[in-house]
């Protein structure tokens, strides 16, 4: 099976719980993107104690676009909900004391790579983390273009791995869902075609889970 989760990267308070109420009703856990400014530019909205305060059944993994992940931790501990966290190894010199803060909190951990970021540099921490999140686009705002030279990257860490989680995260669309889950990713973020589409939410999502699964299943 493959894993799709949507990714809310907004801007307010009131958009999170717009988007939040969109997607409870059909999703289990979506995934919560942060950035402060510090590595990449511009700024999003992701405050844990608002986010505490919004009753919902979902789950939430954070995508920590940041300069200094460790730093930001101790903030989100409270968030019963929250049970991953994604740091980028492009911020990380010392990855393993990252994923050491990480699994302190009790949290599952994810490494994410940039496009540029060759699977090798990954090799070396496969063992202590749950999953390998790829990047098909360049990190930052919405709307950037798919990177097709990933595709290769999620074949090869598919290939080698035996271990974590192989994911996809950027552009994601039903043209390019295909790509990455045939290449051999099992869990995929969606934004744009989720909720930028002219249909609603949940018929994006009925259509991309189906796209999904009858990829995997070839």
């Amino acid at each position: 099976m493959v894993d799709l989760l949507p990714a809310l990267l907004v801007d307010s308070r009131e958009e999170f719980e717009t988007r939040v109420r969109a997607i409870e009703a059909f999703a289990s856990m979506a995934q919560i993107d942060v950035i402060d400014g510090t590595w990449l530019a511009g700024e999003t909205w992701a405050d844990p104690s608002d986010i505490s305060a919004i009753v919902t059944p979902l789950l939430f993994e954070l995508h920590l676009m940041v300069a200094h992940p460790i730093e930001h931790l101790a903030a989100w501990a409270e968030l019963p909900s929250l049970k991953r966290i994604i740091f980028h190894l492009e911020t990380a010199e010392q990855p393993k004391q990252v994923i050491e803060a990480i699994r302190f909190h009790g949290w599952d951990v994810g490494v994410a790579i940039n496009p540029e970021t060759p699977a090798a540099a990954v090799h070396d921490i496969l063992p202590y983390v749950d999953e390998v999140m790829c990047m098909t686009v360049k990190p930052g705002a919405s709307g950037r273009p798919f990177e097709h030279g990933v595709v290769k990257k999620i074949t090869e860490l598919a290939a080698h791995n035996m271990h974590a989680v192989i994911g996809a995260d950027g552009a994601i669309s039903r043209e390019t869902l295909p790509l990455c889950v045939d290449a051999g990713a099992t869990r995929v973020r969606v934004n744009s075609s989720l909720f930028n589409a002219k249909v609603s939410p949940l018929d994006a999502w009925t259509a991309l889970e189906r796209i999904a699964q009858e990829s995997h299943s070839r």
